[in-house]
């Protein structure tokens, strides 16, 4: 039995680009190449919606989940905005 089914927690992420457990005896790491890569179109609206959504699961309540929603979609911006800036004075 090789180090990975031993584990019965272990399960083994199969999504592109992972390190994956190699058959071989020694136990080496091998980086899996990617079959196919997925896009996904999301707008910003379609964020809001989503992170509204996980908060009023989260905290049940319309206006914090509201401002938890708008606090993360700024920081997703503001980060956005600092890397434009960065990738422009280089």
């Amino acid at each position: 039995m090789d180090r990975v089914t031993e584990n019965p927690i272990h399960q083994p992420d199969h999504s592109p680009g992972t390190l994956l457990a190699d058959k071989s005896v020694q136990g080496e790491l091998t980086l899996e190449e990617p079959a196919m890569t997925q896009t996904t179109n999301t707008t910003l609206g379609d964020l809001i919606s989503m992170f509204f959504n996980e908060f009023m699961e989260m905290y049940g309540d319309e206006e914090l989940a509201s401002v938890a929603a708008a606090a993360v979609i700024n920081e997703l911006l503001a980060g956005t905005a600092e890397e434009e800036e960065e990738v422009i004075a280089a």
